[in-house]
């Protein structure tokens, strides 16, 4: 699933039940390296999803309109 191997799924999953069982507590008491972790995971994650989308966009295109790039 989108290149995510079963460390990365697991610290999406701890991460998000930190924010629901922190909320309305304020700021939880995070280390500062875990909600930075949580940005990189989000990050690669689109980036994978771009590398993933534009390709089918250009096939769809190419398919479709006959567009062809040089």
């Amino acid at each position: 699933m989108l290149g995510l191997d079963a460390v990365e799924l697991a610290r999406i999953q701890f991460a998000l039940n930190m924010a629901i069982t922190h909320e309305g507590q304020g700021r939880p008491n995070t280390l500062w390296w875990k909600r930075v972790d949580l940005l990189v995971i989000i990050w690669r994650t689109s980036v994978l999803v771009s590398y993933t989308v534009v390709p089918l966009l250009h096939l769809l295109m190419n398919a479709a309109a006959g567009m062809k790039s040089h």
